[in-house]
């Protein structure tokens, strides 16, 4: 089944002590069920000059996970090089296929 992913949000903000930057993209669940995050989101903070950390999560849940989380990673983190554009890209196909994985998941 092909499930139309919903347009998301890029944001950026920057560390004015380091003058690295940080990226976002997000994308909001249409009425969650309670079970069910709000949102997925993956960002990637930059560590030098075209080098990032790329890291993924769906949340805010409802409830707390056994960490005491509301928030559940899709996955570790991981470091890639690449200018900003393409990583604006990368975070963007990566937030809408957690995107497609959840509302499939959800059987919508």
């Amino acid at each position: 089944m092909v499930i139309r992913a919903k347009q998301g949000r890029l944001s950026e903000g920057k560390d004015y002590a380091t003058g690295y930057r940080t990226h976002y993209y997000d994308m909001d669940v249409t009425d969650p069920l309670p079970h069910e995050p709000t949102g997925v989101r993956f960002s990637a903070r930059e560590v030098r000059p075209n080098q990032w950390t790329m890291s993924g999560f769906r949340g805010p849940h409802a409830d707390k996970d056994e960490s005491g989380s509301y928030y559940r990673d899709v996955g570790s983190a991981e470091t890639i090089a690449a200018p900003a554009g393409k990583v604006n890209a990368e975070l963007k196909r990566r937030t809408k296929t957690e995107y497609q994985k959840l509302m499939e998941e959800r059987g919508t």
